[in-house]
């Protein structure tokens, strides 16, 4: 059978692409003393947990924020998040709260309230009934029935927690976007049983308040317990 040889020789030239600069609008550039901001952006939910101390000056969930919690697997990232949606609901039932599960199906979460059912409340959105579709497109529908950040018919200005592993090594998994993308970002943390093997959360930035202060918690039963925050390290957010 008679192959063909591939010539060896010289890569076709690339053509020169004569580059086109955009035309861009700066009317948006303004003073610091002349921003317009919807006066619902400022207002913050609390949930009446102890975690509100940690999240805001104010002491709850600040709106129209992004606030990212990474940690171990299984040291309760999903429980204390649910909790605070739960908590924040129950106080102010007129709010919108959603859970987005990703991981867990409708078993896992069924068994999950079982154990805790103060979480019985919270409207769940379980991604894998909607394999068919483009995930984004999934969110930014549900998104459009009033949880966005005000770009939404009914104009709800909205916070999202959000949930990010970290490896063995205690390592944060995924690109490093996402920290400066957010507005608070925590970990959770457990000591080792040296040290006391105590469980805490603690954020390393948050424009909302203080970072470097600890709040410990514990699993119990069907309860999530708060001690009290320590203060600790740093009084300000560090330089970004």
């Amino acid at each position: 059978m008679n192959q063909k040889i591939k010539k060896r020789g010289r890569p076709a030239k690339i053509q020169n692409v004569t580059y086109v600069p955009s035309l861009i609008d700066f009317s948006n550039i303004t003073t610091l003393n002349k921003l317009d901001i919807d006066s619902k952006m400022l207002e913050t939910m609390k949930s009446g947990l102890a975690i509100d101390e940690l999240l805001s000056e104010e002491g709850g969930v600040p709106c129209a924020s992004n606030v990212m919690l990474s940690g171990d697997a299984g040291i309760g990232k999903t429980t204390v998040l649910l909790d605070l949606l739960a908590s924040i609901q129950r106080s102010n039932p007129i709010r919108k709260c959603l859970f987005i599960s990703g991981e867990m199906g409708r078993k896992q979460m069924f068994k999950y309230t079982e154990r805790f059912p103060q979480f019985g409340i919270v409207t769940t959105l379980f991604t894998g009934d909607y394999t068919k579709y483009n995930t984004k497109d999934v969110i930014e529908q549900i998104l459009e029935q009033g949880y966005d950040r005000g770009e939404n018919a009914t104009k709800k200005f909205t916070t999202f927690l959000l949930i990010q592993q970290q490896t063995k090594a205690g390592d944060f998994v995924g690109s490093n976007k996402l920290k400066h993308m957010t507005d608070a970002f925590a970990q959770m943390k457990r000591e080792s049983e040296k040290d006391g093997g105590r469980s805490y959360i603690e954020f390393i930035k948050n424009r909302n308040g203080k970072v470097g202060n600890r709040l410990e918690f514990k699993l119990k039963n069907s309860n999530i317990e708060y001690n009290s925050i320590l203060e600790n390290i740093e009084e300000e957010n560090p330089s970004e």
